[in-house]
């Protein structure tokens, strides 16, 4: 179909679109899919449109599969919306190539897979906007990449260091994002996401309940004391971090010494109530120097403690200064 240069498919019955679809159709400029009961899109499906301006597929797709995008080249807008996908899955965009601008918004992109944004060649920018996402396991990303805008996204859970490692886009967008506000926080503040200073100011807090909606930079007042301050929230949140397990460690070491010497001296006392005067003393006396001055365990309850306090100290000495 050559000096073809629109084709406007909406309003039909399209279910699939299968490998080569448009294959000899390179003179296509704009190519409209809306409004079809679109439920995959199968490797290879756009190869060979060289010359769009315009892409829009439907809402409601639900599977792109692996190279879906491959041979799809020197697109204006790339425009994904209302996707409802199962997973984003690795190698959607290998052989993209030449893109003014990859946009996917408005959708549940369920997870993000290592590698998804894999294989891309020359794109001016990836918005990622209005999106639900359940959880980034890799947001690797190379200087392929101009420009990275992440607008508006509820992101549920925050992704690891490692997810966020390797984003090697000359520039970078974060703004009006909800994301959950706990101690993983620092993962963000660490990565190129949220190495802004602004990046508190400009995000928000999808949880707990009592900030959503709010600031990120609002957890101060939930004692994050100093989180305007960037450089004082990462050491605050390394001595939270520890805080949140170090007291519950400390409290069952503590009942439970506490425990063992409550049941020693019902022991010791069941066992001196048939004795009387000296003899009974001394017996509890020599008692207490054959168990080392305490009841069972309590002498490996204190070396615990020590050593504990030790870890802590060094902890404190290494972070929290």
């Amino acid at each position: 179909m050559r000096n073809i240069t629109n084709i406007y498919l909406g309003y039909n019955r399209i279910h699939k679109i299968d490998g080569y679809a448009f294959a000899g159709t390179e003179d296509i400029q704009m190519l409209l899919l809306n409004n079809n009961p679109i439920k995959v899109v199968n490797s290879t499906a756009f190869s060979g449109l060289k010359k769009v301006e315009f892409l829009f597929l439907p809402a409601g797709v639900r599977t792109l599969q692996a190279d879906a995008f491959s041979g799809l080249e020197q697109v204006g807008v790339l425009k994904l919306a209302y996707l409802d996908l199962t997973e984003m899955s690795a190698h959607t965009f290998r052989g993209l190539s030449r893109i003014r601008v990859l946009s996917i918004e408005n959708s549940d992109l369920a997870t993000i897979r290592r590698g998804a944004f894999h294989g891309m060649e020359r794109i001016g920018e990836l918005k990622i906007a209005n999106n639900k996402i359940d959880r980034i396991e890799n947001l690797s990303i190379s200087e392929e990449v101009r420009k990275l805008t992440l607008k508006g996204n509820h992101i549920l859970e925050i992704p690891s260091p490692d997810a966020l490692g390797d984003i090697r886009v000359r520039q970078i967008k974060v703004e009006l994002n909800h994301f959950p506000c706990n101690c993983r926080v620092l993962f963000l503040v660490e990565s190129r996401v949220g190495n802004d200073t602004d990046f508190l100011r400009d995000n928000k807090c999808i949880s707990p309940f009592s900030l959503n909606g709010r600031p990120m930079v609002d957890m101060d007042s939930m004692g994050w004391v100093g989180v305007h301050n960037q450089n004082k929230m990462r050491v605050f949140v390394r001595c939270a971090i520890l805080s949140r397990f170090l007291p519950a460690y400390l409290l069952r070491l503590g009942c439970s010494a506490s425990a063992e010497g409550r049941t020693w001296r019902r022991r010791s006392r069941r066992r001196g109530g048939n004795r009387s005067g000296r003899g009974g003393r001394r017996s509890r006396r020599s008692r207490r120097r054959k168990t080392g001055g305490g009841g069972p365990g309590r002498g490996q309850s204190s070396r615990d403690m020590i050593l504990m306090l030790l870890l802590l100290t060094t902890f404190l000495r290494i972070n929290c200064h």
